[in-house]
């Protein structure tokens, strides 16, 4: 008989490491199986043709009147900056202290914007500030970057 490999994968969970911090994604965790100890894994994976993916899941955010009027009043759109906050890549969101993150990236349009934001005790998004990057401040990204 054939010996086979089976591998799991565990898929990415939302979590929250500690109070004040955004949520993260937590890497998929890859192990071997042993088949005959997994009754209901059906299905042999080839480690060579083993891909992982990572899952992104979208935050929640937390609207109110006053916030949304903050960022309509710079041009943007709660969307936009949710697609920003939720596409964000390394190195952000970066600590502010105060409990404050900041998120700078792409609007599906194409314009830089940064955004401010709390986590509230219910894990949600609390956006306190967002407006489009100056052009000072996009030549400085495109120097850096």
């Amino acid at each position: 008989m054939e010996q086979r490999t089976f591998l799991r994968c565990t898929v990415a969970a939302h979590v929250r490491p500690e109070v004040g911090s955004p949520p993260a994604l937590v890497s998929p965790a890859i192990t071997q199986v042993d088949p005959s100890q997994q009754p209901g894994i059906t299905h042999p994976i080839a480690a060579s043709n083993f891909a992982v993916y990572t899952l992104n899941v979208p935050y929640d955010f937390r609207w109110t009147g006053w916030n949304v009027a903050k960022v309509e009043g710079h041009g943007l759109s709660p969307d936009e900056v949710e697609h920003v906050v939720n596409s964000a890549s390394r190195p952000f969101p970066k600590p502010l202290g105060n409990e404050k993150w900041l998120v700078v990236g792409p609007t599906l349009g194409g314009r830089m914007i940064q955004a401010i934001y709390l986590v509230d005790v219910d894990d949600r998004l609390f956006v306190i500030h967002a407006r489009p990057l100056t052009p000072k401040e996009r030549r400085r990204r495109r120097r850096s970057t």
